[in-house]
């Protein structure tokens, strides 16, 4: 008996996911719904592609941005280090609200509101993307490195040989967490792109679409995320097993 306890609390948190994604499916099927969506809303790919374009970059941002950053935090050693990072980790706990004010005052200074790029830069620089990479390359034995650099001096043939190979599923598994956070921002471009409509993303549009494909744009709308999950399952599974506090 005791041993059918987790196996139904499971069952019922799946149903909670699973159920309202069953119901948009089951909805989409009723009338012309996708009929509607490709004819008579053709305006709803253009937004669909878009978005995942800035998902994409966002993404490849992050991975570039972090994996630097996060080495440096796990291998270097230097004054103040950990004073550092445990301030990052302070920001991460910081929700969007409370920084959309420096932000949207740094954007425009710099003159790119109204700009796609903000939402890129937005979702780019990211302390958990250098979080994840910091834990994962703790890990790393610092004999291998020590026998790289008798080999060799290059910074980029130790990126190439040593850290990536090394750190691809938690990059592969930070690139999914950033795709799928820009993938469904909302409020960034409300703010940062007031007037900027046509360059919105999917998201923020979504739910203008008319009643007769709003289920069937549902349904399209996720997609891209189970793409991108179903090509990156397998590193991301391994990437979150060198999760690990040092």
């Amino acid at each position: 008996m005791m041993r059918k306890i987790p196996v139904v609390c499971a069952f019922i948190v799946l149903s909670v996911f699973i159920a309202p994604i069953l119901y948009i499916l089951y909805k989409s099927f009723g009338g012309d719904q996708y009929y509607e969506l490709v004819i008579n809303n053709y305006s709803y790919f253009k937004y669909a592609l878009r978005t995942v374009g800035y998902s994409a970059l966002s993404g490849f941002l992050s991975v570039v941005i972090a994996l630097p950053v996060g080495y440096l935090f796990a291998k270097v050693r230097f004054r103040f280090r950990n004073i550092i990072f445990y301030i990052y980790i302070l920001v991460m706990l910081l929700p969007f609200q409370a920084t959309q004010l420096s932000g949207y005052l740094l954007f425009k200074r710099l003159n790119v509101i109204d700009d796609p790029i903000t939402l890129i830069v937005t979702m780019s620089f990211s302390p958990l993307a250098v979080f994840l990479i910091r834990q994962c390359l703790t890990a790393l034995p610092d004999e291998i490195i020590d026998a790289f650099s008798l080999e060799s001096k290059s910074v980029l043939k130790f990126l190439r040989y040593i850290v990536i190979p090394y750190a691809m599923p938690m990059l592969s598994t930070l690139f999914m967490l950033t795709f799928c956070a820009t993938y469904s921002i909302v409020e960034q471009a409300y703010i940062y792109m007031p007037k900027n409509v046509e360059a919105y993303p999917l998201s923020a549009v979504l739910g203008s679409l008319p009643d007769e494909c709003y289920f069937a744009g549902c349904v399209v709308y996720l997609l891209p995320v189970l793409l991108v999950y179903l090509v990156l399952e397998k590193n991301m599974l391994k990437g979150m097993e060198y999760y690990r506090w040092n």
